[in-house]
């Protein structure tokens, strides 16, 4: 590719030449260094001095230093000579109420002050730094003796710069793996879009086609399946149908069906004989129903005579 586009080259090796690998102007990233390292110097003063501010503040609060009131009378004073500058305003000053530092008083520490003072500081900074060696001393039984814990306090600035560092190579190391990791999970990203791809194809394109063409060829032999199944069952009829109906066969059901042609006849002749008879019945009206009733009577009283006469002929026993 750089065979092909020679600017393109000339344009990269410019870029080498004057900026680094952050991207800046070699004067800027010197300047940027300079700054953040100015910075930090700035930072670690001011962390000393509220480290100092803090501890003073706690012993003039401490009812049991003997000189409390006057820690506290002083450091009053010291913080509002500190308030003093406000800014500036044109080539003027600006303080506050136009005080100057000239105004205050200068303070003058008597040795039994200093001495107070310098014992407080350093007994507070020793339970401080004492508390943090216990908690970096945790995986192991810390030094209880103060005669030996103070060597161990002396170190404890090394060993937290050696935790520092231990920790800023952890988190290159993580940042590194990190890194690592997304490059592998974007070639794989890359793979498996390349493999979805080469699927859609055999899908769309190889097994759509060859799966339609199977399933034709599939209804087609099941449709000449089953109408071979169809024919079978017809033939198998034919079969039945011819085994039963033989020529002797035929021969007594046509004798059987004249026999019942000829009773049917004579069962219509008769039943349309009943029905005249059932219509002469009709015609003659309720008097007949009448003489019917009279006779069914006279005959029922004939046969009661008849069994009474024959009881009376029969001899006593």
């Amino acid at each position: 590719m750089m065979d092909a586009y020679p600017q393109f080259e000339n344009l990269k090796l410019k870029l080498e030449d004057r900026l680094t690998e952050r991207g800046l102007n070699k004067v800027t990233e010197a300047k940027l260094e300079a700054t953040e390292k100015s910075l930090e110097e700035e930072r670690r003063r001011f962390l000393k001095n509220n480290i100092l501010h803090n501890i003073v503040t706690d012993i003039s609060m401490d009812p049991t230093c003997s000189m409390r009131s006057e820690i506290a009378q002083k450091l009053t004073t010291a913080e509002l000579s500190g308030f003093l500058n406000l800014g500036r305003v044109g080539d003027d000053t600006v303080s506050t109420l136009g005080l100057q530092q000239s105004d205050f008083p200068k303070q003058n520490l008597s040795p039994e002050f200093r001495k107070v003072l310098r014992e407080s500081i350093e007994e507070r900074l020793f339970d401080e730094t004492k508390s943090l060696y216990l908690v970096l001393s945790q995986n192991h039984e810390p030094e209880s003796r103060r005669n030996l814990l103070h060597p161990h306090l002396v170190r404890l600035h090394d060993k937290i710069a050696d935790l520092v560092t231990s920790h800023q190579q952890n988190e290159a190391e993580l940042r590194s793996i990190n890194s690592t990791l997304s490059q592998a999970i974007s070639k794989q990203r890359i793979v498996l879009a390349e493999m979805s791809e080469k699927l859609d194809i055999l899908i769309n394109k190889y097994y759509a086609g060859t799966k339609l063409e199977a399933t034709s060829v599939q209804v087609q032999y099941t449709r000449a399946k089953c109408e071979n199944i169809r024919l079978k069952l017809k033939n198998l009829e034919f079969e039945i149908t011819n085994a039963t109906y033989t020529k002797d066969a035929v021969k007594a059901i046509r004798v059987v069906k004249s026999e019942v042609s000829a009773r049917l006849e004579r069962t219509q002749s008769e039943l349309s004989a009943l029905e005249n008879t059932i219509s002469q019945y009709r015609e003659v009206g309720t008097e007949f129903s009448d003489i019917v009733i009279e006779y069914s009577n006279i005959l029922k009283q004939i046969q009661d005579k008849k069994w009474a006469l024959q009881e009376l002929s029969c001899p006593a026993l």
